[in-house]
């Protein structure tokens, strides 16, 4: 019988759209010999004449060339059935307790695993939970089914992800050009320092676009590899149901918090307020060529940093995956804030379950980049502590975290006992500052080393984290804070 099952699972596979990696729906077969779901490529973009291109070889697809695969839609069905009838089959064939042998016909909740009548009037099981098998069956049949629901929505949502971003990318690479041919007729009139102008301007537009097609890249490849991750768990559920009563209850409580543990990697957005960067650099361009101007002075290095912070400025926003129970999010992701009682939260690997803190969505693992965070006291009486800077991806979530370089943390903040600090070590290192920062700019280079935190209020400094040893590893913002305070990124 398991080879049954295993040549169902191979039939299985062989009915299954390379698009949304389940059943084809209304199959389609193209020129090329492949075939998709009619929705799938409907969902394909359409070039300027009304074609597309086959998802799993990029043969060209024409409107003509489109026809429905009635053969391939009975044998799926007949698969369906087929797959039905193992199922049926393995449920029909209840096993015996190995110690007794007796027929398992309960079902022990405590321990998760099948039992028979002996096993249930033992002191082992005295004071469990037993439920009939048939009923257990049913029980955690309909939940690995709405596991596998879960999956399929989540398999989908990746699609539509992966669709969203073909069709922005050149976009995106079109508007980053216009903004080259609009710094080319501003600069136009700088006369003499025309060359050098334009010559950083390109060189930082390229930049961009090079970081945005290297971002599409990666973010293709993590994609590829969660929707096949995604495809793999329903086809184990699809197995794991065509398995014998026994079998299928054996640890099935451990099995669906597995699945339910499932967490979706999400890609980076290549394109986060793309337009919004664009058109503050166009302004700053515009701003800076006036004042070049009416100077009469080649103050290009003033150009070149100005313009490059225009583009490196991040719009941070709090993922609620890694926020601790404690701390109240807003609905836009921006603020953050202390509840005064513990959220009832899923619990996943990467909540930090101790230490209220919270990670930013965004990721960095290379270039120069800054960002922007208000932390405001609530009540004056309230005198609560607060820090923030960067992360590593792996920092510590789970239980105690002392807030240094070495958990993998570069902040800075604020303590009740000893006032402003920057968490160097375990000792930390006192800050000597006239007031605490109302708004705090965080600068992150990555290539140099360095994090760095001044006061937007005053433009001061309040301190810099030199020679940082990353060991290449994507870091975060983030953010930690107790009671009387909260804080706006």
């Amino acid at each position: 019988m398991a080879a049954a099952g295993n040549l169902v699972k191979g039939l299985c596979d062989e009915m299954t759209c390379s698009v949304c990696l389940d059943y084809f729906t209304e199959p389609i077969s193209l020129n090329c010999g492949h075939n998709i779901c009619k929705s799938c490529l409907g969902n394909c973009r359409l070039d300027l004449f009304g074609g597309t291109s086959c998802p799993q070889c990029r043969s060209p697809v024409w409107p003509r060339d489109i026809r429905p695969n009635k053969q391939l839609a009975n044998a799926i069905q007949l698969v369906k059935q087929l797959s039905s009838q193992v199922a049926k089959e393995a449920d029909g064939r209840a096993g015996a307790c190995e110690k007794h042998g007796e027929p398992l016909k309960l079902f022990c909740e405590t321990d998760d695993s099948p039992i028979c009548v002996v096993c249930d009037k033992t002191s082992k099981h005295r004071d469990h939970q037993v439920i009939p098998v048939e009923e257990a069956l049913q029980k955690f049949k309909e939940k690995i089914q709405a596991q596998r629901q879960s999956l399929k929505q989540d398999t989908e949502n990746l699609v539509a992800q992966k669709m969203v971003m073909r069709q922005k990318s050149p976009e995106c690479l079109a508007l980053i050009e216009a903004e080259k041919e609009g710094a080319l007729s501003k600069l136009n009139q700088m006369g003499i320092f025309f060359d050098e102008a334009y010559g950083i301007v390109a060189t930082q537009l390229t930049e961009l676009k090079n970081k945005i097609e290297k971002t599409q890249k990666e973010n293709k490849t993590i994609l590829n590899e969660e929707m096949s991750n995604l495809s793999y768990l329903m086809k184990e559920i699809d197995v794991k149901c065509q398995q014998s009563p026994t079998e299928f209850l054996q640890n099935i409580k451990g099995t669906l918090n597995r699945y339910e543990t499932v967490r979706v990697k999400r890609p980076i957005d290549p394109f986060p307020d793309l337009e919004k960067t664009l058109r503050t650099y166009s302004q700053t361009t515009s701003a800076l060529v006036k004042k070049l101007l009416e100077r009469q002075t080649a103050a290009l290095d003033s150009f070149k940093e100005m313009l490059g912070q225009a583009l490196n400025k991040v719009n941070v926003t709090l993922d609620c995956d890694t926020a601790n129970p404690y701390l109240v999010l807003s609905k836009d992701l921006k603020t953050m804030s202390w509840g005064d009682k513990r959220q009832r939260l899923p619990s996943n690997p990467g909540r930090f379950d101790f230490v209220p803190c919270v990670l930013g969505q965004e990721g960095f693992s290379s270039g120069q980049h800054w960002w922007e965070v208000e932390v405001e006291q609530l009540k004056e009486a309230d005198r609560g502590s607060w820090a923030l800077g960067v992360a590593t991806e792996d920092v510590k979530r789970k239980g105690l975290n002392d807030l240094s370089p070495n958990e993998g943390i570069w902040a800075v903040g604020n303590s009740v006992r000893a006032g402003p600090l920057a968490f160097t070590s375990l000792k930390r290192t006192a800050l000597r500052l006239s007031s605490l920062p109302k708004k705090i700019r965080v600068f992150l280079d990555y290539e140099g080393k360095q994090v760095k935190f001044t006061s937007v209020d005053t433009d001061g400094m309040i301190f810099v984290f030199h020679s940082v040893a990353f060991h290449r590893k994507r870091l975060r913002p983030f953010f930690w804070m107790a009671r009387g305070f909260r804080m706006t990124c």
